[in-house]
């Protein structure tokens, strides 16, 4: 056999809108499944040294879906590596023992997921396609309830819809089965657009946990507190736009969940738009990095200046402040702004991101400037740019 071909050993696929795959079918142009499977056993015969395997697509073609779940049953029990972002599905008959990292952007359940022994994964992203989860296919030993993913060091479990955040506050089902899960040598744990439910975040309650991040709805933030946060050394909570919440069921539910953790950064990021907050309502003390994005918020983001006595962090996106503003009608709401800031705050504060919309006037950058500059006495770094 060619060294040239056997030498090889990652193998990259990606599929666009734009292409119409005419290799996959057969000459008179008829969808012929088998003939994509035949092509797939090819490449895996003469590329049959590959243990790094990526697919992307989004193409829910039959003939290529045929063809990249062919691909993935030829190479999956000799993978190292895989990054499976297809709607096609490997099965539950394949077996893998080597996998050490994982990206499954897959339908999580136990007829469609490959069985994998937990043992030697030392990173691992799965998103599934539905709101369905299930452990089962790591459960490698059937006659045991004990899973172990005893070198596991990172892990993202997201719930998301072909790519897709789907914040609409459906809990992802967990099919646990009285499982016994460990995880104990987690590092850092991402769980993005998941409603938190205390049996998904069990598991790791026990894990030598040093990063958490988080991004979903606020109130099943709370559910994090089973974490031990003071623990960590880094907690990043993210929401977003879409979520229809009360000024005072926000105060409540971010003071609960900032108030007595003591990480040394804590990161806030939050989408303002549909609310209306006193910021006399909030109360953060150990948070040290805000991100806060809305229309127009950048005297907000200073009214909470000293609500947040340990931030060192400030970033503010302003989509429309400046729009279709006039050099007199900026000058005017600048000079509101210094007059509401005329002294200097205790702030901490050492570095800001501002961004304003593309069309503001040229001296708005200048006013918003000197107006940080002014209210945070201990300011070394300031960014400017468009809001996008």
């Amino acid at each position: 056999m060619d060294l040239e071909w056997t030498g090889i050993r990652v193998l990259r696929l990606s599929f666009c809108m734009t292409i119409y795959n005419y290799e996959l079918r057969a000459e008179n142009g008829s969808e012929d499944n088998a003939l994509a499977a035949q092509i797939a056993q090819g490449i895996a015969k003469k590329l049959c040294n590959v243990d790094t395997l990526a697919i992307r697509t989004m193409l829910d073609d039959e003939i290529l879906i045929e063809f990249v779940e062919s691909l993935g049953r030829c190479y999956f029990d000799q993978l190292k590596d895989i990054w499976w972002m297809t709607p096609g599905r490997i099965g539950s008959d394949c077996t893998s023992t080597r996998l050490t990292t994982c990206l499954l952007r897959h339908a999580n359940n136990e007829q469609d997921m490959p069985l994998i022994r937990p043992q030697q994964l030392k990173s691992m992203r799965l998103v599934p396609f539905t709101n369905m989860f299930s452990w089962q296919c790591f459960r490698f030993d059937k006659q045991s309830s004990n899973i172990a993913f005893e070198n596991l060091e990172h892990l993202s479990l997201e719930s998301r819809h072909y790519g897709i955040r789907v914040p609409d506050g459906t809990p992802m089902t967990l099919e646990n089965e009285e499982l016994n899960i460990v995880f104990p040598s987690l590092r850092q744990l991402s769980l993005i657009c998941v409603n938190i439910t205390p049996e998904i975040i069990q598991p790791f309650a026990a894990s030598p946990l040093t990063t958490v991040v988080f991004e979903g709805l606020l109130g099943s933030a709370l559910q994090l507190h089973a974490l031990k946060l003071n623990r960590l050394s880094m907690l990043k909570v993210s929401t977003w736009f879409g979520f229809t919440i009360s000024d005072k069921k926000f105060c409540t539910d971010s003071n609960a969940l900032f108030q007595s953790v003591k990480c040394a950064v804590v990161a806030f990021s939050v989408d303002i738009d549909d609310m209306a907050i006193n910021a006399a309502g909030v109360y953060w003390p150990r948070l040290t990095h805000l991100e806060l994005s809305s229309e127009y918020i950048a005297d907000f983001a200073l009214d909470l200046v000293p609500r947040v006595p340990s931030l060192v962090h400030l970033c503010v996106r302003a989509f429309n402040a400046g729009k279709n503003e006039t050099e007199q009608s900026t000058q005017e709401y600048f000079e509101y702004l210094r007059k509401k800031y005329l002294q200097p705050s205790l702030s901490n504060i050492t570095n800001v991101a501002l961004s304003f919309a593309a069309g503001r006037p040229v001296i708005f950058d200048g006013l918003a400037t000197d107006l940080f500059v002014h209210y945070l006495p201990k300011l070394q770094n300031i960014k400017l740019d468009n809001a996008v």
